[in-house]
């Protein structure tokens, strides 16, 4: 009898210990980045405007503002497609902003692809910034959220 319990307390302790293991692995992981919750979804179409630049032509869309209620804290495109060929293809994209001191003034270039979705094009943006999305030679339409 006496190795009968033995045994079981030996399996006990050999369970908790794995038990302790896994648990401290978990918390030692990063916690996981917040998703879309709480973020400002919109359509969007770059054809408000377009001016030259160089030997390209920037197209970009109408003014938004990141709600005060919005968490994401990041410009983010969700999908984007050429609207002449109906084609998701891949194009430059940057983030124009407006200051409420005013002027502007815009982040480089970044090459995005609808296989990059959901993809940042500007961080760290504060609740109430004005801005646009610019693309260059394109016109392009999809969803963002910020």
């Amino acid at each position: 009898m006496a190795q009968h319990f033995k045994r079981i307390r030996q399996r006990l302790m050999l369970v908790t210990g794995a038990l302790l293991i896994a648990v401290a692995a978990l918390a030692a992981l990063p916690a996981p980045k917040a998703g879309a919750t709480g973020c400002h979804f919109y359509n969007y179409t770059a054809n408000a405007g377009g001016f030259a630049e160089g030997s390209d032509f920037v197209f970009y869309t109408g003014q938004q503002v990141v709600p005060s209620t919005s968490s994401c804290h990041d410009i983010n495109l969700n999908s984007m497609y050429d609207t002449d060929s109906g084609l998701y293809i891949c194009t430059q994209v940057r983030v124009r902003f407006y200051p409420s001191s005013g002027g502007n003034y815009a982040n480089s270039w970044k090459l995005m692809c609808q296989s990059y979705a959901p993809f940042v094009v500007a961080s760290n943006v504060g609740n109430g910034t004005h801005y646009r999305l610019e693309f260059k030679n394109y016109i392009m339409a999809g969803q963002a959220f910020d």
